[in-house]
């Protein structure tokens, strides 16, 4: 099982997360994030493991960057290359309204093609893609919508842009590019 080579480690994002049955949960403290992970499994009717920060290791070093954990984090969930060119694709377009965006991005945080296989902090994709978005302001909406897996793009600048495109193959009904 993959742990943190420090134990008392706090990740280079500064925020602790796991996901379980499709519910993704995170939190700056550590205990309070194995309890909210108790919780996940307590919702579901199942017996919470006795290490419960076990799990969440092992969770987590699927995604921290090599040399964080025990074992080396693996091969990418996500092609990275093509989400940064996808991304940055986009830098210099029109921008759209912030109370349209910070809309967007609520739509996108309960959409079940937010791929949370990335720690967004951890790799810096977050403010790499705020400061190409004409260095739109981060808003706390920000800190809880990844990569649109059918985009390959990030989703806070797909929301960013005033005209992204129609959405493509593989976004589901509830997807806000549907209804521009």
């Amino acid at each position: 099982m993959a742990r943190f080579r420090i134990q008392s480690a706090v990740p280079p994002c500064g925020k602790f997360f796991f996901e379980f049955d499709g519910e993704y949960v995170e939190s700056g403290n550590r205990a309070e994030l194995c309890e909210l992970a108790r919780g996940l499994y307590r919702k579901r009717g199942r017996v919470p493991p006795v290490d419960i920060f076990g799990v969440v290791m092992e969770h987590m070093c699927r995604t921290l960057p090599d040399g964080f954990c025990t074992e080396p984090s693996g091969p990418p969930l996500l092609d990275v290359a093509k989400v940064k060119s996808n991304t940055a694709a986009m830098f210099g377009s029109r921008i759209a309204n912030p109370v349209v965006v910070r809309e967007r991005l609520h739509v996108c945080m309960a959409c079940p093609m937010n791929d949370r296989a990335s720690c967004p902090s951890c790799s810096g994709l977050l403010e790499w893609a705020l400061a190409g978005m004409g260095g739109r302001t981060r808003i706390p909406a920000d800190d809880f919508v990844y990569v649109c897996r059918p985009a390959l793009a990030f989703a806070s600048a797909l929301a960013t842009v005033d005209n992204p495109g129609p959405a493509p193959d593989g976004c589901p009904d509830s997807c806000w590019r549907r209804n521009l």
